[in-house]
């Protein structure tokens, strides 16, 4: 009797096999559905950055009747600038969540005045998907923009 006890505790290997297949496809149906909304999340952190940054941009030009020359501009007074507010424009530039820096573009593209670019995941001009190229004028489709 006790040697029939001890033969039934336990799983048997389809028992095992059952679950770990049970579990694998869990995971197939679940992790997609994560890993999109990582990108998704580092995408709107970019295009709040890119606006910030933007609008501190126009800051600069407002104080200074001119645009800065590079984003280390809006951290530290350059020689040409007639106003600073106090701590600058901006504290600190931060790079992008793919951990690149963004780019200021003066004159920019498309007949602005300025732009600010983060070249996506890939860190490349142009790209689809998490590779694309997210600009200040082009994410917020602005049709008047100097």
């Amino acid at each position: 009797m006790l040697r029939r006890n001890a033969r039934r505790s336990g799983f048997t290997l389809m028992e095992l096999m059952i679950v770990l297949v049970i579990i694998g496809v869990l995971a197939a149906a679940v992790v997609p559905g994560l890993v999109n909304r990582a990108e998704k999340a580092k995408v709107a952190r970019a295009k709040a950055d890119i606006s910030n940054i933007a609008t501190q941009v126009k800051m600069f030009k407002a104080d200074n009747s001119r645009y800065p020359e590079s984003l280390n501009d809006l951290t530290t007074k350059p020689s040409y600038a007639k106003e600073w507010p106090e701590g600058g424009y901006i504290e600190k530039l931060s790079k992008d969540p793919w951990d690149n820096d963004y780019i200021l573009r003066v004159p920019g593209d498309n007949g602005k005045d300025y732009d600010v670019i983060s070249y996506g995941a890939d860190n490349a001009q142009g790209g689809d998907g998490n590779d694309a190229d997210l600009s200040y004028w082009t994410m917020n489709d602005k049709k008047d923009g100097k």
